[in-house]
């Protein structure tokens, strides 16, 4: 990806672009969702997904591999005008092409992704950078659909609006109410639409039996009902020790872990000495966990990563710092067929993220002064490093 940006300040070594507040939501934007017909999006709310009147989800998130979409379609900043090259430089964020990211914008999606309700620098820098990085996505999907010469009809999107009309009336529960709830408008969600249409169109026709197949056989642990015995360390910051007390704990754990990579402490006793989590009691067990469901989605993908007997590299969650290991496996004996929706799901988001990094690589993104933003690529295996240039007093990002 090529960038125009002036000399930068290192500001917080991230926990690999995955970690928000202790919600842990999709900040409120689509999450990829198998159905018959295809890949479809599920319509959040600001950082949740919408609950209506009958407490169950409207539509399930299936959200894959730590890809999201924000896409909270904040148009509070309007549509691209042909003078957007003059903007000033003071209601930007960055600029793709040339073409402006409005700082109203910014600002409108900082609100619904819970920035205000972070309690640390970290934590605000770290959702700053996310939501920059998937307002950049969003143009650049807009792209990829032009150039594909995906279209996507008003009477397409007039279609899955009364089908959205016809499942909230089943739960007896107007749209006008579904919208004021998720905090949106029609237009908004209008445009959403139109966007899960047009990715629909883009990519299930790349979701061919041959590649799904190639997946699951790739990834089998994670579909066909494995169950890993893992035991962890867990390192919980002190809510007293500042800004940089996940950081100080990471690099704590990496000490730890390479004490036991040489054989100077075993992974038990790095339990009893360092552990904060009431499984010290049990020598670090937490039992025998599945892929998804049980475990939090960070924990569990990280324990999957794992032979029997290797140690992880440290990690984030809401709970901690942790250190896992896997004592032993149960395999699973599920099928493509009863895992297809998880396979196309995962596939989906791992196809675009693709075709979004290819695209990155394509064009000039400038961050404005002040805007925190990531240094490193999604899907890095180390913790991705956010950036804030050197911005004039008063002209901060925040």
């Amino acid at each position: 990806m090529r960038k125009t940006t002036i000399p930068a300040r290192v500001f917080y070594l991230a926990d690999g672009g995955t970690r928000l507040p202790p919600q842990d939501a999709a900040t409120g934007g689509y999450g990829l969702v198998s159905t018959q017909s295809g890949i479809r999006m599920a319509v959040g709310g600001s950082h949740r997904t919408v609950q209506p009147r009958s407490g169950r989800p409207l539509r399930r998130s299936l959200l894959a591999a730590g890809f999201s979409l924000l896409i909270l379609m904040a148009t509070v900043a309007g549509e691209l005008h042909g003078d957007d090259l003059a903007v000033p430089a003071s209601i930007v964020v960055a600029r793709i092409d040339g073409q402006p990211i409005y700082r109203a914008t910014y600002t409108e999606v900082l609100r619904r992704a819970g920035y205000d309700a972070a309690t640390t620098q970290q934590e605000r820098q770290q959702i700053a950078a996310k939501v920059v990085e998937e307002l950049i996505n969003e143009q650049l999907i807009g792209q990829l659909l032009k150039e594909n010469g995906v279209a996507v009809t008003s009477s397409e999107v007039d279609a899955m609006i009364a089908s959205l009309r016809s499942q909230l009336s089943a739960r007896q529960q107007t749209l006008e109410a579904f919208l004021q709830e998720s905090g949106r408008d029609e237009s908004m969600l209008r445009k959403q639409l139109a966007t899960e249409l047009g990715l629909n169109k883009l990519l299930v026709p790349r979701l061919t039996m041959e590649r799904l197949q190639e997946c699951f056989e790739q990834r089998k642990q994670e579909f066909d009902g494995t169950r890993l015995r893992v035991s962890h360390v867990v390192l919980r910051p002190d809510s007293a020790a500042g800004d940089g007390a996940e950081a100080a704990l990471l690099e704590k754990a990496a000490d730890i872990r390479r004490e036991i990579e040489e054989g100077r402490m075993s992974f038990v006793e790095a339990v009893g000495r360092y552990s904060a989590g009431q499984s010290r009691l049990r020598e670090g067990d937490l039992g025998f966990i599945p892929r998804h469901g049980l475990m939090h989605e960070a924990f569990a993908a990280e324990a999957f990563r794992l032979a029997a007997g290797e140690v992880s590299q440290p990690f984030l969650t809401p709970f901690g710092v942790h250190l896992v290991t896997v004592t032993d496996v149960a395999p699973g004996r599920g099928s493509l067929s009863a895992a297809r929706g998880e396979v196309q799901k995962l596939l989906a988001s791992e196809l675009l993220r693709e075709m979004l990094e290819a695209k990155r690589a394509s064009v000039e993104i400038a961050y404005s002064a002040g805007i925190p933003h990531f240094a490193d690529a999604v899907g890095s295996d180390r913790p991705r490093t956010v950036v804030v240039e050197p911005a004039n007093e008063g002209s901060g990002g925040e």
